[in-house]
């Protein structure tokens, strides 16, 4: 083959290698790029990494106490009102507590009544309050309930009333301050085992309305760590000291896990130095019978220790039943 001939071959064969090398570096290029669809930009692809990360991740102490009630407490059974903030008992939050009414309101039931005998201010104030677990009268049902304030002895009162009301067959609702539980552990006793309810009348005896949230919740609940730690029981109702009320103090009761009474019948028998007469007493104690009533006594009156008695026997005959608060 002559040397052109060769040299011609040579130039088309480097031609020819050159444009399939060409075309195969083209079809890779083109077959390694990704689709538009699937490029994304810093702040996609920085988002996408955030919300990646496990929730158990995340530092417990990032996320505000405030944002979760107790645990022991159903998110349900919380008033909307009361889903933020620090919780005073077990319902409410503070926020919620202070803005609630707090003044002092005292409590009389007033003279008048409907068909039935059953004071009609006791009514209403149940339908009122009965939001927070506070009662003035109990359903009609054929009930009576006997229930006394004790905060300490009086010249053996208290022990003849105890032993009438065994006597009689008779359990009440004892409300109790700490003075007296801390005085009297015998009576204190004596009351758990002959089948009668203790319950919170607060440490000492202020008025409730005029404290402060933190007071009033220490008044509730200083007696009650020490009667559970003291006698190993749980009190669970609560009557405020002379029966002065506001719908913050029923709130407050509540969140603790209390349910409150106050009463629909009661009269002036505290002052032993002024008892009343035993016979117009005792009328006047049974010409207000009705069904569903709560008696709020106190134990150290001469009065009521000298009637009682002859009360339980004129209030059975009369029809009614004894019970306890329930």
């Amino acid at each position: 083959m002559k040397a052109s001939s060769l040299r011609l071959l040579i130039l088309i064969l480097s031609a020819v290698l050159i444009v399939a090398l060409t075309f195969a570096i083209r079809l890779s290029d083109k077959t390694s790029d990704p689709p538009s669809q699937m490029q994304s930009t810093p702040e996609s692809s920085s988002s996408t990494q955030t919300s990646s990360i496990p929730v158990s991740s995340v530092p417990a102490s990032s996320i505000p106490a405030s944002s979760t009630p107790p645990t022991s407490v159903p998110v349900t059974s919380v008033p909307p009102t009361t889903l933020a903030g620090e919780y005073i008992g077990s319902l409410y939050t503070r926020e919620f507590l202070e803005s609630l009414p707090s003044k002092s309101t005292g409590y009389g039931v007033g003279k008048s009544v409907d068909s039935k005998n059953r004071p009609t201010y006791a009514i209403s104030l149940n339908k009122q309050y009965e939001k927070y677990d506070a009662h003035f009268i109990c359903p009609d049902d054929g009930k009576v309930y006997l229930t006394y304030n004790v905060t300490y002895e009086h010249e053996g009162l208290v022990q003849k009333t105890l032993n009438i009301l065994k006597e009689k067959n008779v359990q009440c609702v004892i409300f109790i301050d700490k003075s007296f539980a801390k005085n009297y552990p015998h009576m204190v006793q004596q009351i758990l085992a002959d089948g009668h309810i203790l319950a919170n009348h607060c440490t000492t005896h202020p008025d409730l309305p005029t404290l402060s949230i933190d007071k009033i919740v220490d008044q509730i609940m200083d007696i009650h760590n020490y009667v559970k730690d003291i006698y190993n029981y749980e009190m669970k109702f609560f009557r405020p000291p002379s029966g002065y009320f506001s719908e913050q103090v029923w709130a407050i009761a509540q969140s603790l896990g209390y349910r409150s009474y106050n009463w629909s019948f009661t009269y002036k028998d505290w002052d032993t130095n002024d008892q009343p007469d035993h016979a117009a007493t005792l009328k006047k104690m049974t010409d207000a019978l009705h069904s569903g009533a709560i008696y709020q006594l106190h134990a150290i009156s001469s009065t009521n220790a000298a009637i009682v008695g002859d009360f339980i026997d004129a209030t059975r005959n009369a029809g009614f039943e004894f019970a306890l608060l329930p």
